[in-house]
């Protein structure tokens, strides 16, 4: 899983959480290639606000939602 947008360290260290809470509902991610773009790269993001819309946005990738 790759973030691109201007993550700050927070965000990017949000990717191993978010891949661990969906292994816990069988969701397998180890051979997938996932790019999840937080738009508007000039605003720099923080917090721990992200990781419930990048699993979202995961999940929608691989077509489970």
């Amino acid at each position: 899983m790759i973030i691109v947008g201007l993550p700050d360290t927070s965000v990017k260290e949000s990717r191993e959480p978010v891949v661990a809470a969906l292994g816990h509902f069988a969701v397998d991610l180890t051979d997938q290639k996932i790019v999840i773009n937080l738009s508007l790269s000039e605003q720099k993001k923080n917090g721990p606000l992200f990781d419930l819309a990048i699993a979202i946005a995961a999940l929608k990738e691989l077509n489970i939602i």
